[in-house]
């Protein structure tokens, strides 16, 4: 092989070889985690799939290794689907923030008064995603500065 043909050949391989490798960690690391959408909020799931984002550093949750998401949208009107109703256990709540109002702070609570989680969003993010394993009961989602805007959560036994 010429010099020239050597200056070509190593840094392409090398480029191949790193580009192979990434591939792989994201495979293998995509392949540890699988997360779903509950049935019932498929039709909610297909219209912000496009925008989930999942993270993954989410664990196991089950013996098939699924963790269920429960995807809502906030819009002008408040939170869609504004019920879900969901048996004990681990689960992603995605919130897509559609409302174009800045400076969010949702607010996660026990119907019985006992705060669970308050999540401050800055500007203009548009996403909101927690783990959440939660008693059996009633949760009520909300936005701190428009308390119309909610979602009741209840979680069943299992």
């Amino acid at each position: 092989m010429s010099k020239e043909q050597n200056r070509i050949f190593w840094p392409v391989l090398l480029l191949i070889i790193g580009i192979s490798g990434a591939l792989i960690l994201v495979s293998v690391r995509a392949s540890r985690v699988e997360l779903v959408a509950t049935p019932a909020r498929a039709s909610v799931a297909k219209r912000v799939s496009s925008s989930v984002t999942m993270p993954l550093m989410v664990q196991r949750n089950t013996p098939n290794g699924r963790v269920e998401v429960e995807p809502t949208t906030l819009r002008t009107e408040g939170f869609e689907p504004a019920r879900i109703t969901r048996p004990q256990g681990r689960f992603l709540l995605a919130v897509d923030n559609r409302s174009q109002v800045p400076d969010l702070v949702f607010v996660l609570d026990r119907v019985a008064g006992i705060r669970q989680v308050e999540k401050r969003m800055r500007g203009r993010q548009l996403r909101w995603r927690q783990l959440l394993d939660l008693s059996p009961g009633d949760y009520l989602l909300t936005e701190a500065n428009h308390p119309a805007w909610r979602c009741v959560i209840r979680i069943t036994a299992r």
